[in-house]
């Protein structure tokens, strides 16, 4: 929030100011409001006055912060855990690998946008684009083990627990 001195300063520069302030409600409480201002003068400029606009969006900040927090911790278990993290779309396409694949498949990032079933050996793929089509169709997540193929031939065996993630109005997404 900015001092009420910048705040004025620009309305008289600009004719409007927008910005967020915290208030005090009438039981003390401090909430968080979006403001705007709009200065407006008579044809003389003898006289004016402000249109001021607030909405309280501190339940919004609120959710934000905990959001962050949320992402934050997401990425401190990911980039740090030793099991393989993967964010999969509904097209079976890579959005998210974490770290722990550098080992395995390279870089992370550059996964990302790759069919994630093309490193799954040949005997094992149908049986693991059935459990994930079945969990997408579901919602309910599986275990499921399956051999990785990886580059250079070598083969590692993977045990997987799916969960899908789903939108605001609850589909899987």
């Amino acid at each position: 929030p900015q001092p009420f001195t910048e705040i004025h300063s620009d309305l008289i520069r600009y004719g409007h100011w927008e910005g967020e302030l915290f208030q005090a409600r009438r039981d003390g409480a401090q909430i968080v409001v979006a403001s705007r201002w709009a200065l407006q003068r008579d044809e003389g400029d003898r006289h004016a006055v402000v249109l001021e606009i607030n909405s309280d969006v501190t339940l919004r900040k609120k959710a934000e912060q905990k959001l962050r927090e949320s992402e934050e911790q997401f990425r401190l278990i990911s980039e740090n855990g030793a099991d393989l993290v993967a964010v999969v779309g509904l097209d079976g396409k890579r959005l998210y690998n974490s770290p722990s694949y550098k080992g395995l498949l390279g870089d992370p990032e550059s996964l990302r946008g790759t069919v994630s079933f093309d490193e799954i050996h040949p005997e094992d793929r149908e049986k693991i684009k059935s459990v994930f089509e079945e969990t997408v169709r579901t919602g309910v997540g599986q275990r499921a083990e399956y051999r990785f193929l990886l580059k250079d031939g070598s083969i590692r065996h993977i045990e997987s627990q799916g969960s899908v993630i789903r939108d605001q109005e609850g589909k899987v997404a």
